[in-house]
């Protein structure tokens, strides 16, 4: 994944005319899914995919665009999943625009760039409870945070915004507002 320097290509532009020119469904609830590599990678990968599938039954279509990962996923019932890997920060702002939700799902404390990224898009990040987690999202005003490998938190995150799009859209400007005077 490109190491982005320029962040003011992220934001321009509406998750419609993303979703467009990427070719991405209008109506699917779209997840940007980044893994940590590393020894972890295949268990956080298992573990997001056991969630994942709780939502078969779900009327929504939800599509998983797969970035960062070496791991590629297999689509199932109740989501589909597009494993990318990407060279070009425009690109990557592109699908970050296009997304509902961001999950940057780390056991350990991290950079939490593609936090910040997602969030220079308008889009709200899932993370795990570790190390600095409190610093990079205020849980439940710009981004949520789970104690770690908790499925039912992470399906009752997904499946919270799924359902109020306007919750996940509201935590989104807010991480944006909170960067955006960062940066």
């Amino acid at each position: 994944m490109p190491i982005v320097k320029d962040t003011s290509s992220f934001y321009p532009g509406t998750r419609k005319q993303a979703r467009e020119s990427l070719g991405l469904p209008l109506a699917s609830f779209i997840v940007i899914y980044h893994n940590e590599l590393g020894s972890n990678a295949q268990k956080i990968t298992s573990y997001f995919e056991k969630v994942l599938n709780r939502f078969k039954d779900d009327i929504n279509e939800v599509l998983v665009v797969n970035i960062g990962s070496k791991i590629n996923m297999e689509s199932a019932p109740g989501y589909s999943v597009r494993n990318i890997h990407i060279n070009d920060a425009g690109i990557l702002g592109e699908y970050y625009r296009a997304a509902n939700l961001n999950i940057y799902l780390s056991p350990m404390d991290s950079l939490y760039r593609p936090v910040a990224e997602a969030a220079l898009c308008g889009v709200a990040s899932v993370i795990f409870d570790v190390g600095s987690a409190n610093e990079v999202i205020e849980n439940e005003k710009t981004g949520i945070i789970i104690n770690q490998f908790d499925k039912d938190a992470l399906y009752v995150s997904i499946g919270r915004s799924m359902a109020n799009p306007e919750y996940a859209l509201n935590l989104g400007v807010a991480a944006y507002h909170k960067y955006k005077d960062e940066i």
